[in-house]
């Protein structure tokens, strides 16, 4: 899936290859797919989640960026932190992190010219190996989110497709009365 031109407050998207050429994210981005670029032709203004087998940040991120894979590469401007969760964590020449740097990893390349403002913490535990019982990281989290627009929306559009009378129903009786589901009745015995 590449995204030309993208233009949104908020971005949340899935697919096996996830690429950002150019546009903007006016307020979050969320990409997730077995590789996600997001390359130097897009902006982020606020926070950013990026989860993949491979993936690679060239974009200017205006908040706090996560990101988790095997491979994930930071090569851009972050204005806030960046946690990175991977069994190899590059941090390119480009890198310009205004916040913290919190990763998880066991292979950590940072360039001679990125530039780290805040401290470099590395997290306890192996990235991918934690149990369910674990703490629950950003990455969890979002993961979570995600993963619960996706089942709603699945249970919304099969719905629609299973019982259309029903939802065209409920459609027109809100359409109609957009107050009444808000409406308490009282119950007298």
């Amino acid at each position: 899936m590449a995204y030309e031109g993208a233009d949104a407050k908020t971005i949340v998207t899935m697919g096996e290859k996830v690429r950002f050429t150019s546009g903007e994210a006016r307020d979050k981005l969320v990409a997730m797919g077995e590789t996600v670029d997001v390359g130097s032709g897009f902006k982020v203004q606020g926070d950013a989640v990026a989860m993949g087998k491979t993936v690679t940040v060239s974009a200017p991120i205006g908040g706090d960026l996560n990101v988790a894979g095997e491979t994930v590469t930071i090569d851009s401007v972050v204005a806030g932190s960046v946690k990175g969760e991977a069994d190899h964590l590059i941090i390119g020449p480009n890198a310009r992190i205004g916040g913290d740097l919190k990763y998880r990893t066991d292979n950590l390349e940072i360039s001679p010219q990125a530039v780290i403002t805040g401290k470099q913490t590395k997290l306890v535990g192996s990235p991918h190996r934690r149990g369910l019982t674990g703490p629950k990281t950003p990455m969890d989290h979002a993961v979570g989110i995600l993963w619960g627009a996706l089942v709603t929306a699945v249970l919304a559009f099969g719905s629609t497709l299973l019982l259309p009378g029903l939802v065209g129903r409920a459609g027109d009786s809100i359409a109609k009365n957009p107050l009444m589901p808000l409406r308490s009745e009282e119950h007298t015995s």
